[in-house]
């Protein structure tokens, strides 16, 4: 799952629980991703995923790039 938290509703000892805006199940191409980048261009925000293949042949470097439409 991958979500989106307003940091204004973060407190210490609070449980928050964030708005899902994907869920990346197979038989989408899952994977421990490692790093998250959001870019906005004009008026479109974009969210970039990325995973390494810990230099293993059974694992594949993704980078994975998607459009937040709210």
């Amino acid at each position: 799952m991958v979500g989106i938290l307003d940091m204004a509703s973060v407190e210490a000892g609070r449980t928050v629980a964030p708005q899902e805006i994907a869920l990346i199940a197979p038989p989408m191409t899952v994977d421990n991703m490692e790093g998250i980048a959001i870019r906005r261009v004009g008026g479109r925000i974009f969210v970039y995923l990325v995973s390494d293949n810990n230099f293993s042949n059974l694992q594949r470097t993704l980078l994975l790039k998607f459009e937040l439409r709210r």
